[in-house]
């Protein structure tokens, strides 16, 4: 009797007793049997077939990721652009600060906390976002939830790293600043 391509089965699942490579060809060779004239068999595990139906995902969580860091790191370029001209800007009040005592390691604090307050809301808005948004993208994720603690800790981390380090060059560029100069030029 001829088994018609209707009524073939597109997969089969099996569960063998021991190792799955020792197993498949075995198992092909009984489709193989049973089915002759079958123009097709492929016998492979489960895990390697839902890593090929996976690897479009990963390749796009990855390219996320990348674009993530590359944002990442242009937000730390534009707060220390965006610092340096305060600071220049500012150079004549940060001048008269020094003259009259402020050290530099109060300047710098000063620069460090104003732009670490800019950090700090543009953190709340995201962590707010990303609370708003979490149940719309949460079947989308892999291995985390949407409100995955390290996950949002680590991203944490990263965030206020890169804005520290966007800080630190203009505010150590302030504390440089020759008050004498910083009033003549004003």
């Amino acid at each position: 009797m001829t088994a018609s391509t209707a009524s073939t089965p597109q997969a089969i699942l099996i569960r063998p007793v021991g190792s799955i490579e020792a197993a498949l060809p075995g198992v092909a060779a009984a489709i193989r049997t049973a089915i002759p004239n079958l123009p097709f068999v492929t016998v492979r595990p489960l895990e390697e077939l839902a890593n090929t139906q996976a690897r479009s995902w990963r390749l796009g969580a990855w390219l996320f990721g990348l674009f993530g860091s590359v944002g990442l790191f242009l937000s730390a370029i534009g707060l220390y652009s965006s610092l340096s001209f305060t600071v220049r800007e500012r150079a004549a009040e940060i001048g008269v600060r020094m003259a009259l005592g402020a050290g530099t390691s109060r300047i710098v604090q000063l620069i460090v906390t104003q732009g670490m307050a800019c950090v700090a809301a543009g953190w709340a808005l995201g962590l707010a976002g990303t609370f708003a948004a979490v149940r719309s993208i949460e079947h989308l994720l892999f291995g985390v939830t949407g409100t995955d603690w390290p996950a949002l800790a680590g991203a944490s981390a990263a965030l206020g790293a890169a804005g520290l380090l966007g800080c630190l060059v203009p505010a150590f560029r302030a504390s440089l600043i020759d008050p004498v100069k910083a009033l003549r030029s004003e």
